[in-house]
């Protein structure tokens, strides 16, 4: 996911929606989603808390922070 650029970014929040939509299909292919919120540490828990507001995780969907772009510069 993108994170926090000073909004809950309108392309993640959909993208995220449609791969929990499609959970169970997943699930049946035995795989693992998972999404990963960047951004600064600095109140990166209220912006995920924010971002994930109202929406159930099923059980093979994962919902991790990525606290000062760790993962993401690992990655590259």
């Amino acid at each position: 996911l993108r994170g926090y650029p000073g909004y809950q970014c309108p392309a993640c929040t959909q993208q995220s929606g449609e791969f929990i939509a499609q959970a169970k299909a997943f699930a049946k292919a035995d795989a693992q989603i998972v999404l990963i919120y960047p951004g600064p540490a600095k109140k990166l828990s209220e912006h995920a808390d924010e971002f994930i507001r109202g929406k159930t995780m099923p059980e093979n969907v994962h919902f991790l922070l990525d606290p000062d772009y760790s993962f993401v510069n690992a990655y590259g």
